[in-house]
């Protein structure tokens, strides 16, 4: 994840510690597709194999941009339907979505859509202030290409609906 895809000049403006309003970004995608093993190798640099299902782990991390300090913090989320409500208030307070799917699985791709939706939806009058909400599309798990249902072109295409890059 490139990280001035996310952040805007406005975000990079040097602040104290005390100031220092955390990034807030979040990830969604279906059960299963690696959110969290994503969350976690981004902020730890650590790579966990084991799945666990999430309901909601929070990580936090500090990045420079342009020399300047920010604090990020990664939410992520939980991919079962049973948490579908709480997404809301999630997007209502993210800065930037990390959107999720495992190239072995073409429902997890098909969902991202509705993902999508669920954000611009969400977001309502700030989209018309903000027109460019910070979005990425990520296919994961490429270390299981033998088994991959969603090409890399297929990724590439689902960003460009959604005017977003892709990882």
């Amino acid at each position: 994840m490139k990280n001035r895809a996310f952040l805007s000049e406005n975000t990079t403006k040097k602040m104290t510690d005390d100031q220092v309003k955390p990034f807030k970004v979040i990830v969604f995608g279906e059960a299963g597709v690696g959110k969290s093993a994503l969350s976690i190798r981004y902020v730890c640099q650590e790579f966990s194999s084991t799945y666990d299902p999430t309901i909601e782990d929070n990580y936090e991390t500090d990045i420079e941009v342009d020399g300047c300090p920010i604090k990020v913090e990664v939410i992520d989320t939980a991919g079962n339907d049973v948490f579908r409500r709480m997404r809301d208030q999630y997007i209502k307070s993210g800065d930037g979505f990390i959107l999720v799917y495992s190239i072995a699985d073409r429902g997890s791709s098909h969902s991202m859509t509705a993902f999508h939706e669920q954000i611009i939806a969400a977001k309502g009058e700030k989209v018309k202030i903000i027109p460019q909400i910070p979005i990425i599309l990520v296919g994961n798990k490429c270390d299981l290409d033998d088994e991959r249902e969603v090409s890399y072109q297929d990724g590439k295409k689902i960003a460009a609906t959604f005017s977003c890059p892709f990882s």
